[in-house]
């Protein structure tokens, strides 16, 4: 799932995903709270989250998502690069923490070992 509030912007990270995982099934949610709502119904394994999202931010939606789903891997997809968000977005049980910057080096390896199961993801600081 890929939770992200700017259009264009979830759109482009929807095409680049699909042209790399051609076989997965994404969902898209706009906001924080239609992502824990989304979340909750569909059970995906992997949630792409933004930070700055409006109703719940993503660090929120992280927490609430990961304690009625514990087996939902979340990874952080941010511009911000605080120390104090990245922290936090751990706390609530993010696995890893991605600026959208570096998304074409980063985030690709830590999809495939995330649905591999091959590789355990540890906390970036």
């Amino acid at each position: 799932m890929i939770v992200e509030d700017n259009n264009s912007m979830r759109n482009q990270i929807l095409k680049y995903l699909k042209g790399l995982f051609p076989d997965v099934f994404f969902l898209e949610a706009k906001d924080g709270e239609e992502a824990v709502a989304l979340a909750i119904s569909s059970h995906p394994d992997i949630v792409l989250m933004d930070i700055g999202l409006p109703k719940i931010n993503g660090i929120e939606a992280t927490g609430q998502i990961r304690d009625r789903l514990p087996h939902t891997q979340v990874v952080m997809l941010t511009i911000l690069n605080d120390p104090v968000f990245k922290d936090a977005a751990f706390a609530a049980g993010a696995v890893a923490y991605v600026n959208k910057e570096n998304m074409n080096g980063e985030l690709v390896p830590i999809i495939q070992r995330l649905l591999t199961g091959s590789e355990n993801i540890l906390p970036q600081k």
